[in-house]
């Protein structure tokens, strides 16, 4: 009679937790989503960390990426779990029982590797691509500005011109860089 309880206890507990699981789940995707598409709420603030020396123009949804600066990281879609596991167990079979626990941590990665919220929405994701595109067509690089925290778009010819005015007005850099 005890253990019949105690199986209907555990399976009353493992619905309910899956229950809360997903709630969890929806609320996470929830505030994820509405995260991503106001990501800039201020226009003004938000173009006041972009300068674009070119002529391209760049959508809303552009914008809001480039302003979000380099060290920006985007979660990934689909994380590498078969590269993380695969680490994982040849580290862990170097040491004893290390074949044991490289099975329960495979088996831990497994189970949660679908718990993961991303911080752009599918929009921002394009944009990405977008933006990438542009640059490759129209010649574009990004860079940081050197005071402030700007993000400046310019052409690469004008990029490099720069780059070598300034190596041509400092003649021991120019030595030190043609050394290597």
């Amino acid at each position: 009679m005890d253990t019949l309880l105690t199986k209907c206890y555990n399976r009353q507990f493992k619905l309910e937790e899956g229950r809360k699981l997903k709630k969890l789940h929806a609320l996470h995707k929830e505030a994820a989503h509405k995260a991503s598409k106001e990501l800039w709420p201020n226009r003004e603030f938000r173009n006041s960390l972009i300068v674009n020396l070119t002529e391209t123009e760049f959508s809303e949804d552009e914008l809001n990426i480039l302003a979000l600066g380099p060290k920006f990281c985007a979660t990934q879609r689909k994380a590498p779990i078969s590269d993380i596991v695969a680490s994982v167990e040849s580290a862990l079979y170097k040491i004893p029982r290390g074949n044991v626990i490289a099975a329960s941590v495979a088996k831990l990665i497994h189970s949660h590797h679908k718990n993961t919220t991303h911080n752009l929405s599918l929009g921002h994701l394009n944009a990405i691509s977008t933006i990438k595109s542009k640059l490759r067509q129209d010649g574009l690089i990004i860079n940081n500005a050197d005071k402030g925290a700007k993000t400046v778009i310019m052409k690469l010819s004008e990029y490099k011109q720069k780059m070598l005015s300034q190596l041509n007005d400092e003649p021991e850099t120019k030595e030190e860089l043609q050394s290597y």
